[in-house]
This record gives structure tokens, C-alpha cells and sequence, in this order.
């Protein structure tokens, strides 16, 4: 995003809100009372407050990886995505499987993705499902891996995000577990730390510099009243790696 807009000559300001709704919208307000061009906003869940405060400050905001009716939307195609990578990887006969996700208050990662998996679920027969809620830390998802598994590993852990799955592959790899051989798992988004990890991790790679030099793009082009699509949804491919079954791989 930061190259796209020096290309334009405009300068990129950031605040960190750490994941916090109220530090989301006091920085718009913040942000908007600094006369700025306009905001890109990254959120965990858009409320009525941060509506309110989007029609208020009178800027123009782009809102990225969620939704929003009042806004431009640049976003992942969570759900088919979710939906490819478990196709694939149920190709295996797994019989235990465990989900790690977030709170479904955040629609994209949170409720989308957990709905991909759902649909591939469809199609699959004789498999029992859990599903656990984590954070987004990876050290959390290590932790409630360690405590719900301590009995027994499921055949199978497909993440909400990569560093859910860095978490739960520490915590297998503690346990003096192999993956996949003892257990299977699955991340999203495509972080290139998983292809340093062994074994490679099989995720899906959301294509992270693409999407903020087009949304760098598509604010510049909001500024200069150039942008006609509201809703533009980015592409995305499935990475294979070590971290499942061999058969998972085919396409």
C-alpha cells in the first residue's frame, strides 16, 4: 500500500489499534480531525459505532478484508477459499477432525471461513467434527491444543488463520507427535514463514503485498473520483505443502 501511494505522491500514515474497536474508531476520528485524504480501514468486525463514525467524519474510507455497505470494500473470497483448501485436503479419509477458529462476531475469518469448511464437510461421510475458539495469537492456540488434546490428537486440525496453526504445530511437535503422519493441519493466509517451518505448511496464500498495492490503487482512484466498483474481491491460490497427506495435493 505504501509504494502505491508514493508512486501517487501521497504519504501513509498509520495507527496501530492492536486489534481494539475502540482504538479503531477514536483513530478515525483522530485521523479525520488531521484533515486527511482518506482512511483504509482493517477490522476484526465493523459495529453500529464504527458506522456512525464513518458517516460522521465526512472522509473517504476503504475497508479491507470486511464488509461494509457505507464504504469501498477490497476483500478475500473467505468462504470459497475455505471450501477448496478442505475439498482437498478431505480427500484423505480422516476420521477425528478439529477446527480452530475465532469468534464469529469477525465475518470474514471468523464466520466465513469456518463456513467454507462446513460446505466441503457436506460431501464427507463417517468424520466427527470439533470446534474450538482461539485468538489470534498463536501462543493461545498452542495452549488450548495442549489442554483439549491432552487425551488424544485428532487425525486432522484445520486452522482459521497461520498462526492459529503455528500454535498447534508447536504444541504437536512438544508432544513428540510427527506431522502429518501422526497429525494433519491446515492454515490460511499464506504467511512465508509456513514455507520455512517443517514441514511446509499447507494454507492458502491470500496474496498479502497484492492486496494492499491494490488497495493503495483503489484509494487513489477513490481521491481522484476514478473508483466505480464498490465491492472488488481479490484472488487467492491454495499452497501445497508437507503438513497433510500426499493425496490431499491433487488438485
Amino acid at each position: 500500500m505504501d509504494q502505491k501511494l508514493q508512486e501517487a505522491k501521497y504519504q501513509l500514515l498509520i495507527a496501530n489499534t492492536n486489534g481494539s474497536q475502540e482504538r479503531e474508531i477514536q483513530s478515525m476520528i483522530n485521523l479525520a480531525h488531521q484533515k486527511v485524504d482518506g482512511i483504509v480501514l482493517l477490522a476484526t468486525q465493523i459495529t453500529p459505532e464504527h458506522l456512525r463514525v464513518i458517516k460522521q467524519i465526512e472522509v473517504p474510507v476503504l475497508v479491507v478484508g470486511q464488509e461494509c455497505e457505507m464504504t469501498y470494500n477490497l476483500l478475500n473470497d473467505n468462504q470459497a477459499a475455505a471450501f477448496e483448501l478442505a475439498k482437498r485436503v478431505l480427500k484423505t479419509k480422516y476420521q477425528q477432525i478439529a477446527y480452530f477458529g475465532v469468534s464469529e462476531t469477525d465475518h470474514a475469518v471468523g464466520r466465513d471461513r469456518k463456513l467454507g469448511l462446513k460446505k466441503a464437510l457436506k460431501a464427507v461421510s463417517e468424520c466427527k467434527v470439533t470446534y474450538y475458539e482461539t485468538s489470534f495469537n498463536a501462543e493461545a492456540a498452542k495452549e488450548i491444543a495442549l489442554n483439549s488434546f491432552a487425551s488424544g490428537w485428532p487425525d486432522l486440525v484445520v486452522c482459521a488463520t497461520d498462526n492459529i496453526a503455528f500454535g498447534v504445530l508447536t504444541a504437536a511437535q512438544e508432544q513428540g507427535l510427527k506431522v502429518p503422519q501422526d497429525v494433519a493441519l491446515t492454515g490460511f493466509g499464506g504467511y512465508p514463514i509456513g514455507q520455512l517451518l517443517h514441514p511446509r505448511l499447507m494454507t492458502v496464500d491470500l496474496h498479502f503485498f497484492e492486496t494492499g498495492y491494490r488497495a493503495g490503487d483503489m484509494m487513489i482512484n477513490i481521491l481522484q473520483h476514478k473508483q466505480t466498483e464498490k465491492r472488488i474481491v481479490m484472488p487467492y491460490s491454495i499452497v501445497t505443502g508437507e503438513s497433510v497427506d500426499k493425496a490431499s495435493q491433487i488438485d
